[in-house]
């Protein structure tokens, strides 16, 4: 027997992480606009509640936090129940965000390099807890600490590395490869000894995506889009022409309130909020936060 869906506010939070992945930043922000044209996915009808519920909180929480686009989707086993855009995708074209709207990722895909990582652990040609120098014997930021850092450490944020790299950080506007950016870490110091604080780090995740270009000899997304058969098409196909004319553009909030677009990071990695119908992988993320 199915489940009455519940409309609780607790449930409308968890609901509203399932959209972390796809939200663009900027200076406008409206009701949906893209109905009428097809872009969206009208709720299921044991879900109509649930997205008559989520829509104003939607759009409070993107008021209130100056949000110009977002679009989001539920996800119920492996079927979208509901996907709709909220907002403007490009606000100075007065570009509606949808389902189909193109966001950069971001830190999700943080997980597709732990993916890669444990499938090489699970073949043992990796060992999580060996020294991180075993594999990459040129890492070598200060460390007055005396304890090595291991691979899993650098994946659980527990290395003590600082958060940002000097070169590659996600501030900066120019676009460093991935081993000049591990290659600027031997000029810092860890902020606390390995595995004694829990601490946000780009800069590890950054060098575990080395260890894969080292091993394999091939850039990070194209070695990690040939292992990741879910992802191969619908994620990491940076190269699609339909990037440029349904991205999200807009500025991040920091000083320079730099430009923005969807695709322009280094992996080049982006999705749409309804792609996760067609691969397992989100449909799988998706599940596990319902």
């Amino acid at each position: 027997m199915q489940k009455k869906p519940q409309t609780s506010f607790a449930l409308v939070r968890t609901l509203l992480t399932c959209a972390a992945l796809a939200f663009a930043l900027s200076v406008i922000c409206s009701s949906s606009l893209a109905d009428e044209n097809g872009l969206n996915i009208p709720a299921r009808k044991d879900y109509a509640a649930i997205a008559e519920t989520l829509k104003p909180f939607v759009e409070r929480e993107m008021a209130e936090k100056g949000l110009p686009g977002l679009s989001i989707a539920i996800v119920d086993d492996q079927q979208i129940v509901w996907a709709q855009g909220f907002g403007m995708a490009d606000p100075s074209a007065q570009k509606p965000a949808t389902a189909q709207t193109i966001y950069r990722i971001g830190s999700v895909s943080k997980l597709f390099t732990d993916i890669a990582i444990m499938q090489l652990v699970e073949r043992g040609e990796l060992n999580l807890d060996a020294p991180i120098t075993d594999y990459l014997p040129d890492f070598r930021p200060r460390n007055p600490f005396g304890t090595a850092i291991t691979l899993r450490q650098l994946m659980s944020h527990r290395s003590g590395l600082l958060r940002e790299p000097p070169a590659g950080n996600y501030f900066e506007t120019t676009e460093p490869s991935l081993a000049a950016t591990v290659r600027s870490l031997n000029d810092t110091e860890l902020v606390f000894a390995p595995n004694t604080h829990t601490k946000y780090s780009n800069a590890a995740i950054a060098v575990v995506g080395y260890l894969l270009e080292a091993r394999s000899h091939r850039p990070f997304a194209k070695y990690v889009s040939t292992r990741n058969g879910a992802c191969r098409k619908h994620v990491f196909d940076g190269d699609r022409p339909r990037t440029f004319s349904q991205r999200a553009d807009g500025t991040r909030p920091n000083k320079q309130r730099r430009a923005l677009e969807a695709g322009n990071d280094r992996t080049n990695v982006v999705a749409t909020i309804s792609e996760s119908r067609r691969s397992r992988f989100w449909t799988r993320i998706h599940g596990a936060i319902r």
